[in-house]
């Protein structure tokens, strides 16, 4: 009786069959509480993402992932997915020595769709909330966040990443230091467009970025925690 409680659970999700399919996963739970575990497993899929980000994709594909988290908290178009990804990509790769090719986003792409993303046209998403989930919590590591606003081009970007380390409840320290590594952006300000064409009406546009204001108040918020003069400038 608990098979429509599974198929209709907000998290299903074709991993999570995978997993709980799997005579490996399940040798040590009897039978009479199968159904119970599998529900279980859905309401709280963290350990199921862990085991399979950690296992079965490779680094291109979790740059794809962090590059997504923080350029949506819903869907995010192709385009600007790659954006964010190219630079994070090269960044990371360089860092970690890894080695990169000019194919990687496109076949990141291939090998998370279903698993871990969903397409629709030029829009991507994840494939369910527990990956967001996931990710949040994966992504609570101040030199992992360092890295990120070292490499945003965008300022709505980098203030995505801003927020969420200050969501992580960071020291004053590692505060200070995750507002100084957002000094190469900080330093675009000025020059990155708040206006795009738009894709669906090639005749007007569409606000791409933060406003001037919101701009302003990023670069205050970063000198307050630094205190290094040249966010005031």
């Amino acid at each position: 009786g608990k098979i429509p409680e599974i198929i209709d659970h907000k998290n299903y999700n074709p991993r999570i069959i995978e997993w709980m399919t799997d005579a490996v996963h399940i040798q040590d739970i009897e039978p009479g509480d199968y159904a119970n575990a599998f529900l279980t497993m859905l309401k709280n899929p963290l350990r199921l993402w862990d085991n399979a980000f950690r296992t079965h994709i490779d680094d291109k594909c979790r740059h794809v992932l962090f590059a997504m988290f923080f350029c949506s908290e819903n869907s995010v178009e192709r385009d600007t997915l790659r954006q964010a990804y190219d630079p994070l990509h090269a960044a990371l790769c360089a860092r970690y020595c890894v080695a990169q090719d000019p194919k990687d986003f496109e076949e990141a792409i291939r090998t998370l769709e279903g698993g871990f993303i969903n397409i629709s046209g030029r829009s991507i998403s994840y494939v369910n909330p527990s990956v967001r989930d996931y990710m949040a919590e994966y992504l609570n590591d101040y030199a992992l966040l360092a890295e990120f606003a070292r490499a945003a081009q965008k300022a709505n970007y980098a203030e995505s990443v801003w927020k969420f380390g200050i969501n992580c409840r960071l020291n004053i320290t590692a505060r200070r230091d995750l507002a100084l590594a957002f000094q190469s952006v900080a330093e675009t300000f000025s020059t990155i467009m708040m206006w795009a064409k738009n894709p669906n009406n090639p005749s007007s546009y569409i606000l791409s970025d933060l406003g001037i204001i919101d701009r302003i108040t990023l670069l205050l918020d970063w000198w307050k925690a630094s205190n290094e003069a040249r966010f005031a400038v």
